[in-house]
């Protein structure tokens, strides 16, 4: 089974990509937040980040064929060789526009994506990521007919609806009827928190091509490699591994950004994650209103074993 590391925005910086894969380890492969168009061109800003770490697959979110393809093309020619297209972000500036999860309730866009990735774009290993829908979930059925034709490496399913946003449970009997119905691999996405939560997935579904975590991750970077191992850490080595990862990407952010409340941007909402620190009201708060470099490394190291 593989574990992917999902993208989220604002969080899977290629800084923390670098930094996860080289401290903690587990994931078989990083997807890059997703990259969009931007005044009819690829957000520059998204591109960067993709090419500091060619490792991690780019995701893009489109809501019509021409934005598809001025992003494909763009991340052909800069030598991608796989895809991911996102058909699930749940947020509202997104999905009103028909990008993100509202993808899959356009069935003519649909069929036109097919049509470009079988053809147009043969060269191309693609796969996606999907929601059940945008506020009902049986929205999926319309949609999987023309998603059984795409040639896709995988298809990751989050069963929850995108005016679900992240609350509420996802819905692992939708997400076994979803595995009833599409022909491509599939891999779970949605609340996966622990190892034993990896292994029941596993167990239940023996077919199951892989899992895909997310703010699991953030919260407790050791996740994939203590599903790799079988075995789950202790609170101490939990706490040791954010701290050091933390702490790399706090380095680089340092490098790089100009100014303390830029650093800090970066940094700071990494720790609203940390499981392991849960009971550490004061430092947690200290970090929360940290405004220079002096006051936020102090919090921390009051947190450091």
């Amino acid at each position: 089974m593989v574990i992917y590391a999902a993208p989220l925005q604002g969080y899977t910086t290629a800084l923390w990509r670098r930094a996860h894969a080289r401290l903690c380890g587990g994931i078989d492969a990083y997807f890059t937040p997703f990259v969009r168009v931007e005044g009819g061109q690829p957000s520059a800003r998204a591109l960067r980040d993709a090419a500091e770490d060619r490792n991690a697959i780019p995701q893009i979110i489109f809501r019509d064929i021409a934005e598809l393809r001025i992003l494909c093309d763009s991340l052909a020619d800069a030598g991608y060789t796989a895809i991911d297209l996102n058909m699930g972000c749940p947020f509202v500036p997104q999905a009103k526009h028909g990008r993100g999860a509202a993808v899959i309730t356009d069935i003519p866009l649909l069929e036109a994506v097919a049509t470009d990735i079988s053809g147009r774009y043969a060269g191309i290993s693609f796969s996606a990521k999907m929601r059940l829908g945008i506020d009902d979930p049986e929205q999926w059925r319309a949609a999987m007919p023309v998603i059984n034709d795409m040639p896709l490496h995988h298809l990751c399913i989050h069963p929850r609806t995108a005016k679900m946003q992240y609350g509420g449970s996802a819905d692992i009997e939708a997400f076994a009827r979803i595995a009833d119905t599409t022909t491509h691999s599939i891999v779970y996405n949605g609340d996966i928190r622990t190892s034993e939560q990896a292994k029941a997935l596993s167990t239940r579904f023996p077919s199951l091509y892989g899992i895909m975590i997310g703010r699991g991750l953030l919260g407790r970077p050791t996740l994939a490699a203590e599903i790799c191992q079988g075995r789950e850490y202790d609170e101490a080595q939990q706490r040791r591994a954010f701290i050091a990862l933390l702490d790399a990407v706090y380095a680089e952010a340092c490098a790089r950004y100009c100014g303390a409340a830029q650093i800090l941007a970066h940094v700071k909402p990494y720790w609203e994650y940390a499981t392991a620190f849960t009971a550490e009201r004061r430092p947690l708060k200290a970090i929360a209103k940290a405004h220079t470099l002096a006051a936020y490394e102090a919090a921390v190291a009051s947190l450091r074993q």
